[in-house]
């Protein structure tokens, strides 16, 4: 398990990114990151994982604010 706030590294790295809500920390959900290893962080996939995840830290954000 690694915990970090960098998208990037996380979709690098981890075959299943779990985004927190805040206070208290709770799963919000989890993104199965199935790209071939070694990643391409140039490639449309890539990018695509990593927009995926920040749409859900956005709404978790949101939800959190309101």
């Amino acid at each position: 398990m690694i915990v970090t706030h960098d998208i990037e590294e996380a979709v690098a790295l981890a075959d299943k990114v779990v985004v927190m809500l805040p206070r208290p920390g709770r799963i919000r959900d989890e993104i199965a990151i199935d790209l071939p290893r070694k990643r391409d962080r140039t490639s449309a996939a890539f990018d695509a994982k990593k927009r995926e995840v920040l749409g859900l830290l956005d709404r978790s954000m949101v939800k959190c604010l309101a």
